[in-house]
């Protein structure tokens, strides 16, 4: 954990009593929702490529918002189907 991140871990800590490993742990946990969200395997559709629409938004209270850049997941599928183009 970079020394910013740390720095912000214990300044929460202490305004809410917390000892800092268990706001490690509370951040952990955190970050591994958000990751597994994130990467929910139902996203695909059947020809390999994204659905747009399966991307979900993630809001975490008191912390903002997760939103999904439509343009990358676009640039994603593109990207996939050049891909099997060239393998036919």
């Amino acid at each position: 954990m970079a020394n910013k991140q740390k720095q912000m871990l214990n300044n929460i800590a202490k305004r809410h009593g917390l000892s800092i490993s268990q706001a490690e742990e509370i951040w952990t946990l955190l970050i591994d929702k958000i990751a597994s969200t994130i990467s929910d395997l139902d996203k695909k559709n059947d020809d390999g490529t994204y659905d747009l629409d399966k991307f979900k938004t993630i809001n975490v209270q008191n912390f903002g918002k997760f939103i999904p850049h439509k343009r990358h997941i676009l640039n994603a599928n593109k990207w996939i189907l050049k891909k099997k183009e060239d393998e036919i």
